[in-house]
């Protein structure tokens, strides 16, 4: 199943979404409005993108919605840039749910999203949340570190021209989207989503 990140523009266009298979979308801005909650499961939570973020606070709630949108469909996590809250909710998704490190996060997020840039905030709450899951249970299996692989630049699956291609083994893939159609009219929802053409 699928996860996406981006601005509340993406979150804005149907078609867009439709396209995407989006079943599911957690909404980080506390005054954006769930357009299309006749066919889209929502989650609201009013994070702010300031030094009083309490990412830590949501996250639990967060990554159990993501989980539940994955199990049967796709998810958008979605803040107002698509810069700070978005990425850093799915940088912790990919932590908890992958093992990766906070380093190896970051870099397959921004190599989707170059313009990911969690605010000093929220990266300070990422860290602390790095040693806390490095020190869990779930972490760990039989009295040693469990090793994940990490995630590189494969993290990714891109819909061009009706052609899908994806790495089945991946567990989570971060979609870009490019339609010939919308592209012959310069509107490019890969840019929407991720900031850059791919």
């Amino acid at each position: 199943m699928e996860l996406a990140a981006g601005s509340q523009d993406v979150a804005y266009e149907e078609t867009i979404l439709r396209d995407l298979g989006i079943t599911h979308i957690l909404n980080l801005v506390p005054d954006s409005p769930n357009l299309f909650e006749n066919r889209i499961v929502y989650k609201n939570v009013p994070l702010l993108d300031d030094t009083s973020g309490k990412l830590r606070f949501y996250l639990g709630g967060c990554l159990d919605f993501i989980d539940s949108g994955r199990a049967v469909g796709a998810v958008l996590v979605h803040c107002n840039a698509g810069i700070s809250r978005a990425p850093a909710v799915v940088i912790a998704y990919l932590m908890a749910r992958t093992g990766v490190s906070l380093d190896n996060a970051i870099a397959s997020v921004r190599s989707v999203r170059p313009v990911a840039r969690p605010n000093p905030t929220f990266m300070q709450q990422l860290r602390e949340y790095e040693r806390e899951l490095q020190h869990s249970p779930v972490q760990k299996q039989n009295g040693r570190a469990k090793k994940m692989s990490p995630l590189t630049q494969h993290l990714t699956m891109f819909v061009d021209k009706n052609q899908r291609e994806w790495d089945q083994h991946l567990p989570i893939l971060l979609m870009a989207y490019r339609s010939a159609e919308h592209e012959s009219t310069g509107y490019s929802p890969a840019r929407m989503l991720f900031g850059h053409e791919l």
